[in-house]
């Protein structure tokens, strides 16, 4: 079962949406992680392969792609964009975020693993009936695919 908390999300609802799992279908053993470096390394190549699928128009994916690269003014001193991360502070990153993420349920969905997944921003809880190691390293990898590790 998939479920998604937008990074726009309350905490409170995501957890209500873990305390439903644990109360009434007896899913006790959880997996805390955390996305290490989420927005820092966010890999802009993937994210506009992502972004190629719900957009047609080429004019927006370039408005986007040149905003990824536009690079950041730091104390006067300019730093060009190393393909990595998300412009920190501008309104579309939690939602290019959200986007980049989806990615991430779609490979759990479709894993079979028989848990629940609950993502908040960069940290997410997956709930299992039972204790099995292989999750972990099938979430990993996951997340490997899109140039992330977990901590």
């Amino acid at each position: 079962m998939l479920l998604w908390i937008s990074s726009w999300g309350k905490a409170h609802k995501a957890i209500e949406r873990i305390q439903k799992p644990i109360t009434f279908r007896w899913k006790n053993v959880v997996i805390d992680a955390d996305i290490v470096g989420f927005l820092d390394n966010i890999r802009q190549d993937i994210l506009l392969k992502l972004l190629k699928r719900p957009i047609s128009d080429p004019r927006v994916l370039k408005l986007i792609k040149g905003s990824l690269e536009a690079g950041v003014m730091d104390g006067g001193e300019f730093f060009e964009s190393d393909g990595l991360g998300t412009p920190q502070g501008e309104v579309i990153s939690p939602l290019l975020s959200d986007i980049y993420l989806h990615a991430f349920d779609r490979m759990f969905q479709m894993s079979g693993i028989p848990g629940t997944l609950v993502t908040y921003c960069d940290d997410f809880v997956i709930l299992l009936k039972s204790n099995d190691k292989k999750v972990l390293d099938k979430v990993r990898g996951m997340l490997g695919r899109l140039g992330h590790g977990v901590g």
